[in-house]
């Protein structure tokens, strides 16, 4: 391997490591030369690519092929900001659109009726009280990416000063410290679950409903509490209704989008709620446009084609098996843990499409035959520094880091300068100096004696944005979800089921079941059954 600092004497690299997509008053640059990247590295992949007909299967799923072959479902959540279903939305006109575009306009058209009656103040409760807070109810792909998008972009003009929480752990601790110094006369809550049969879900909604009956002035009965105060997303519209809530109420989903890749639903209708619809219209504006981007364009250029690339480099040939996630931006703090859903529920998979099994029985001593996707991690910048960078440094893990920083954040703070001479500057410039200073220690190490040596060639991307924008988020959600794609074609795997969620679902309610009637834990494995019983014993 060479030293990445030797090849920058290819005067060229920039140029073809560092790529700018332009957009409006927006742009994302993002810089690759900081890895091991070079000229043969380009021609093998491509072929590589070339030879797995990358292109025809990007083409397979924006034209609605079932490559979700385990389930035998089309992945359309690029229909969900089409250029037609934003055009129609911008509009108001359906013509030309096709039946999954007529669909997705329908639920848009009353999230934006929902998201107005909310913003001006005509969303009322039972007790004729204004609407001031929402509260998302789900789990996994219905949180984590609403989640996201109310961290990360600010609530329209109108709503600042409301209340947007979420929970999504059945640890009930999380609800009841959500619901307890809020007015729940003045709240409502918007339940999220694909098949509305999740347990978290569930759990937490039926909290809600007793606390927010129990808590609610008399004179009001169940139904009308719950009409007023409850909305939900499902593609299972029957079992929300059958669980209380209304059925004009109840947005649609659909089976061709998965929980991870929904956000661009009526699953963003609390975030929505929040930043006003006309940014979450942009925010499939700026997906869409990466979208383009990715069908249309030639390997050689298409970005999230060279992202997957670098990555595979290191995951396949150099055996790195983790990846670490690092915003400079406190709006992005929760941009990690999107990511560890998105790309690890999505690639975290040891079985290809041909059925071969990439571990076996030895796989806890010797590891794959083949890598897939690694351990995503990550938490913000310059906290982190202080932290585990040390290990980043100086440490034995092998890690590719990927930083990620706005050039103009939200708020400015000036600061007189401290190293650069008399003058005024800003805590921004301060931050990003942070994060510029560490990709380069860490390609360039330090000779040292003992302890102060830094070895250095440690690979970094790092990714630049004009702004944090709603538009610019929805360009950098969607060139992760088209890089996870790409990848998941490289490894012969799909990227669109999650059965490894599944059966520790299972062997929960069989527990569960042990706990509901008190009986003594004995048909479980000798480690669970002494866990059971302790905790049946010191329980009070």
């Amino acid at each position: 391997m060479k030293e990445i600092k030797s090849l920058f004497t290819d005067n060229a690299r920039i140029a073809k490591l560092v790529k700018i997509i332009e957009s409006k008053n927006e742009s994302i640059l993002i810089d690759y030369s900081k890895t091991h990247i070079d000229d043969s590295d380009f021609k093998k992949w491509q072929e590589k690519l070339e030879g797995i007909n990358i292109e025809g299967k990007v083409k397979e799923m924006f034209s609605g092929e079932k490559i979700n072959y385990t389930e035998d479902r089309q992945v359309l959540h690029v229909k969900l900001r089409s250029t037609n279903v934003i055009q129609a939305m911008r509009t108001g006109s359906t013509n030309g659109l096709e039946k999954e575009e007529r669909e997705i306009v329908m639920e848009l058209e009353k999230m934006q009726v929902i998201c107005n009656n909310f913003e001006n103040g005509s969303m009322k409760g039972a007790s004729g009280k204004t609407i001031k807070n929402v509260i998302g109810i789900g789990i996994g792909g219905s949180d984590l990416g609403p989640r996201l998008l109310t961290s990360a972009i600010p609530p329209a003009s109108a709503n600042v000063g409301k209340q947007f929480r979420y929970v999504s752990n059945v640890d009930s601790q999380e609800i009841h410290a959500a619901l307890m110094d809020i007015s729940l006369e003045e709240t409502i809550f918007v339940v999220v679950s694909k098949t509305f049969t999740t347990q978290e879900t569930l759990e937490n909604a039926k909290v809600a409903v007793s606390t927010l009956i129990s808590s609610y002035p008399s004179g009001h009965t169940d139904k009308e509490i719950i009409k007023s105060h409850f909305l939900a997303v499902s593609a299972a519209k029957d079992k929300a209704v059958s669980f209380g809530i209304e059925e004009c109420n109840v947005l649609d989903m659909w089976d061709y989008v998965g929980g991870r890749y929904s956000l661009w639903s009526c699953v963003g209708l609390t975030s929505a709620m929040s930043m006003g619809f006309a940014a979450f219209l942009e925010l499939l504006q700026g997906a869409s446009e990466i979208d383009a981007h990715f069908l249309n364009t030639p390997i050689a250029e298409n970005i999230p084609m060279l992202h997957a690339m670098i990555e595979c480099k290191y995951i396949n040939e150099y055996g790195y098996d983790n990846k670490c996630i690092v915003p400079y931006d406190y709006y992005m703090k929760l941009f990690p843990a999107y990511l560890q859903q998105c790309e690890m529920e999505s690639n975290g998979k040891s079985v290809t499409k041909t059925g071969e099994r990439l571990i076996s029985e030895d796989f806890p001593e010797k590891g794959p035959t083949m890598q897939t996707a690694p351990v995503i991690w990550g938490t913000v910048g310059t906290d982190s520094q202080h932290s585990y960078f040390q290990l980043l440094h100086q440490g034995t893990v092998r890690t590719l880091l990927e930083f990620l920083i706005p050039i103009n954040p939200r708020v400015e703070t000036e600061r007189k300068n401290t190293e650069g001479g008399e003058g005024m500057s800003t805590a921004h410039d301060v931050l990003v100096s942070n994060c510029l200073a560490q990709s380069r220690a860490l390609m360039l190490g330090k000779e040292a004696e003992g302890d102060r040596y830094f070895s250095g060639n440690r690979p970094s991307i790092t990714i630049m944005y004009s702004h944090l924008t709603s538009h610019t988020l929805g360009m950098l959600i969607a060139l992760y979800e088209h890089k996870i794609f790409v990848q998941g074609k490289v490894w012969n795997i799909n990227s669109y089921d999650q059965f490894g969620v599944e059966l520790g679902k299972v062997l929960a309610k069989e527990i569960l079941a042990k706990v509901e009637k008190k009986q003594p834990a004995s048909e479980f494995d000798p480690s669970t059954d002494v866990l059971l019983a302790h905790y049946q014993q010191k329980r009070k």
